[in-house]
C-alpha cells in the first residue's frame, strides 16, 4: 500500500511544476502588459478617427525635428 501513494504522488508532482511554470509565465506577462501600458501612456494620441499610438522613436519621417525651427521667409516682403 506505501508503494501505491509513492506511485500516485509521483505521479501528480510533473502536473504541479507544468501549473507553477504556467503561472509564472502569465503572472509575467501581466506586469509586462502594465508595464508597457504606462510606459507608453503619454505616446497616446486621440483622434476623431480612433486611438493611435504615436512612438516618436519608431517615426520615419523628420517633422518632430523640424517643429521646434522657425519656417523659411517666402520672399514676399
Amino acid at each position: 500500500m506505501a508503494k501505491e501513494i509513492y506511485e500516485i504522488y509521483q505521479r501528480r508532482r510533473p502536473l504541479k511544476i507544468f501549473l507553477k511554470i504556467m503561472l509564472s509565465i502569465i503572472i509575467i506577462a501581466i506586469v509586462f502588459a502594465v508595464v508597457v501600458f504606462f510606459w507608453f501612456q503619454s505616446y497616446i494620441v486621440y483622434t476623431p478617427e480612433g486611438i493611435r499610438l504615436d512612438i516618436p522613436f519608431l517615426s520615419s519621417d523628420d517633422v518632430p525635428a523640424a517643429a521646434g525651427r522657425p519656417a523659411a521667409a517666402s520672399g514676399q516682403d
